[in-house]
């Protein structure tokens, strides 16, 4: 035999040898999953374990930033107090502009607040468009401030309407004709 045959047949050999031993140590080393339920069972165990662990700790870490967001969340007795009476005062305020505009312009005006109760712009969220105001909000805006501008209002009906539009003063930007009419009013 040649020296080239007797090669061959040693790194064949070797190769049978080689090949079954190495799949034995590789089966030895692959953990394959256990499937009996004890087991299962205490992995699941570990794993809780673990999870409530995990979750103490990112507590711990987030202390601060947990206690502040329930304290913005919940309110105190004295906390709430000041809500309803703001919103009671709020109220108030509402019932003042409305009383001194139905004195001057009653049907008129109960129109506008009619037409701004069925439209869509004002049912649910109203999306905040740098230049938009809808045109029912052209309407309150353009009588309120014809009132102001027209009738022979007493100084405290007066104020009442002046307050209002100081407080939409920001929505009456948006459009230049009553953005300059409020101008006039407020100086």
């Amino acid at each position: 035999m040649t020296k080239n045959k007797k090669i061959i047949i040693v790194v064949i050999i070797a190769l049978l040898i080689i090949i079954p031993i190495s799949t034995l140590a590789i089966t030895g080393i692959i953990i394959l999953p256990r499937t009996d339920e004890k087991t299962i069972e205490e992995e699941n165990k570990k794993d809780t374990e673990r999870l409530l662990e995990e979750k103490a700790k990112w507590e711990e870490e987030h202390k601060n930033d947990i206690n502040m967001k329930q304290s913005s969340s919940t309110f105190s007795s004295e906390e709430k107090a000041v809500f309803e009476k703001e919103e009671k005062e709020l109220k108030e305020k509402e019932d003042k502009i409305k009383n001194v505009m139905k004195k001057y312009h009653k049907e008129e005006f109960e129109q506008i607040l009619q037409d701004i109760a069925n439209s869509p712009n004002f049912q649910g969220v109203i999306e905040n468009k740098n230049d938009y105001i809808a045109p029912e909000e052209i309407k309150l805006y353009e009588i309120v401030i014809q009132t102001i501008e027209e009738e022979n209002l007493s100084n405290e009906d007066k104020e009442v309407l002046r307050g209002f539009i100081e407080q939409q003063k920001d929505t009456i930007d948006k459009n230049n004709e009553l953005k300059a009419r409020a101008d006039r009013i407020l100086e």
